[in-house]
């Protein structure tokens, strides 16, 4: 007896350091991340959404484990990935787009699921509506749809020439085609010609891309994962058939399409962590609303606009001079040269109603004539600044205005404060502005 006493007190101190690490080693709260597209492609959102915990104070590998799965741009993926995540318990499951979206909601109720980028995620039943989610999931709603119109009006401002417009977009992803059918709509109305096709693997890409050949003047590719992992080659064969290309998120421009609007998608994955930090904190998806993207990415890839500059570009035309003289007020100037000060004001009025109602072309213009670098700068300066108001402005006020606006687009390289520090002549230019009113 006292031997076998021995022996099961032998075997309980043995026991004791295991006991001692299981309690001292708990399971990691975990995060099931569903890519839908490559590792490399989703590599910088990651890294976004990543660095957001971190400042949250959930780093990797210490106080968080992350499960990562990558579906690269495959539909037949999701579902096992999803059902993977339930026999893992994962804590959180978080994806993106629609699909994968729907595969991590069929394969539990019970864990959470915030997904970083959704296209219309009332529509396609991923929740019951922006302000109560319910359920189990929640997240940030892309907004694509709403935006096709307006990367229409952008693509149409860069290409003149547009006519007839090819749409991709691939026939099993819902918000793709909700996007292209908002996007004929637009196009009807603006007086284009609209020529669909629709994909549903990369094999599609090529065929679907060389019957649009010489039949249209720009394409228009609607967002989903397919499409965003093949995106090299649909950027490299719509610039071998020479197409304009207008994409939804700067990644695509990146890769050498033309150009690109839509929201941020770094942005909307450092949101995303701060859901992931609710929930693991214990907060329910159902009480947390979906929102709306802040930040918006107009991108241009200039090396496929800009012609090759000159000397002649480069240099500042000889009436730029009277643009600094009139705005500084030069009373010299204004006396020498009162019939040009008075052209030069009424250039610049003019300029402004260009500016107003069609802002791409004043912003081609800029790049064409050397004076601004980026278009997607430009453009975005003249569309939001509102030029049309000017007449509500007393003298000060107008100069003031024009001296920051010309500033901002390079056009002048004194600063504004310099410019209306002193010996400006506002009695004149306010005569000249009741004369040019009149």
């Amino acid at each position: 007896m006292q031997r076998r006493s021995f022996i099961t007190l032998l075997g309980g101190i043995a026991s004791w350091p295991l006991a001692v690490r299981a309690q001292q080693a708990p399971k990691l709260p975990t995060i099931g991340f569903l890519g839908p597209n490559t590792s490399s492609t989703d590599g910088p959102r990651v890294g976004a959404f990543v660095q957001r915990l971190r400042e949250l104070g959930w780093i990797e590998g210490q106080n968080v484990a992350i499960e990562y799965r990558w579906a690269e741009g495959r539909v037949e993926h999701l579902g096992g990935f999803a059902a993977e995540f339930v026999r893992l318990k994962v804590d959180v499951i978080v994806t993106s787009a629609t699909p994968p979206i729907l595969a991590a909601k069929r394969a539990t109720s019970v864990i959470p699921i915030v997904f970083a980028a959704a296209g219309d995620p009332v529509g396609n039943g991923l929740v019951a509506s922006l302000a109560r989610p319910g359920g189990n999931v929640t997240g940030l709603s892309l907004q694509a749809t709403d935006l096709a119109g307006k990367r229409l009006e952008l693509l149409r401002e860069v290409v003149p020439a547009l006519h007839h417009l090819a749409i991709i977009a691939n026939r099993d992803a819902p918000p793709a085609m909700v996007e292209m059918r908002e996007v004929q709509t637009t196009a009807r109305t603006l007086g284009l010609e609209v020529i669909t096709s629709e994909i549903r693997h990369p094999e599609d890409i090529a065929p679907a891309i060389e019957a649009i050949k010489g039949r249209a003047e720009g394409l228009y590719v609607c967002l989903d994962p397919l499409v965003t992992t093949n995106r090299t080659r649909i950027i490299s064969l719509a610039l071998g058939v020479r197409l304009p290309t207008m994409f939804n998120v700067r990644e695509f421009v990146e890769a050498g399409g033309l150009m690109s609007y839509g929201p941020s998608l770094l942005a909307l994955y450092r949101r995303t962590g701060d859901f992931v930090d609710k929930i693991l904190r214990g907060a329910k998806p159902a009480d947390l609303p979906v929102e709306q993207p802040t930040k918006f990415d107009l991108t241009l890839n200039l090396k496929a606009t800009s012609r090759p500059r000159t000397r002649q570009h480069r240099r500042r035309p000889p009436w730029s001079q009277y643009f600094c003289c009139m705005l500084a007020g030069n009373p010299d100037f204004v006396r020498a040269y009162p019939i040009a000060t008075k052209r030069v004001l009424r250039a610049i009025l003019k300029a402004t109603d260009l500016c107003a109602t069609e802002p791409g072309r004043a912003a081609r213009q800029l790049i064409d004539g050397g004076r601004a670098e980026r278009y997607d700068y430009a453009f975005q300066t003249l569309s939001e600044n509102p030029y049309d108001k000017w007449r509500e402005y007393d003298p000060a006020d107008t100069i003031r205005w024009y001296a920051l606006r010309l500033h901002e687009v390079g056009l002048i390289k004194s600063s504004p404060k310099k410019i209306i520090a002193k010996n400006t002549n506002w009695r004149f230019l306010d005569e000249l502005k009741r004369e040019l009113k009149a």
